[in-house]
């Protein structure tokens, strides 16, 4: 893990320096650090990083959106980066969208070392393959398998769902 090069795009200082102490703590010797989303795609066309890590709310543009234009085939290496939504709202519905939009991994707020640290392992072990569709680029089949999810609830409403569940799809 120590030798991924790591950006992290959130809007509130805070945030950041969390998510700084807990990556240089799991070896990461420089994460690089951006509070504007247009700002941390004018470096990634410089650099694409290994991993993106970039939180819902903030903007413009939003982390939703950033994550649609870096999944842009236009994007070059970037478009392909890795990358992990995070938001204070993990209902099942922001879930789908971050997904649709690219995410291969969602964490929910408040941030924790622990689950920090296990996204970015799943992540990095992913074997999924971004694929095209369209004009960008998602996880291959995810929209099968959020289809297969959607249906397999709407068989067993009276089940609970998990964010979980649908995260690890």
């Amino acid at each position: 893990m120590a030798s991924l090069d790591i950006m992290v795009v959130d809007d509130s200082d805070s945030m950041r320096r969390l998510y700084r102490t807990c990556l240089t703590s799991f070896g990461i010797a420089n994460p690089r650090m951006f509070d504007c989303g247009l700002a941390a795609l004018d470096a990634m066309s410089e650099l694409a990083p290994d991993l993106v890590i970039v939180d819902w709310r903030m903007g413009p543009p939003s982390g939703l959106d950033f994550l649609r234009s870096m999944r842009c085939v236009d994007r070059a290496a970037a478009c392909l980066t890795a990358a992990i939504m995070v938001t204070g709202h993990g209902s099942e519905a922001f879930v789908k969208r971050a997904m649709r939009a690219g995410a291969q991994q969602f964490l929910v707020k408040p941030v924790s070392p622990r689950l920090l640290f296990e996204r970015i392992a799943w992540v990095t072990n992913d074997a999924r393959e971004l694929v095209r569709h369209g004009k960008r680029y998602v996880v291959e089949g995810i929209e099968e398998r959020l289809k297969w999810y959607e249906k397999s609830v709407e068989e067993a409403v009276d089940t609970p769902v998990e964010v979980r569940d649908v995260i690890e799809l």
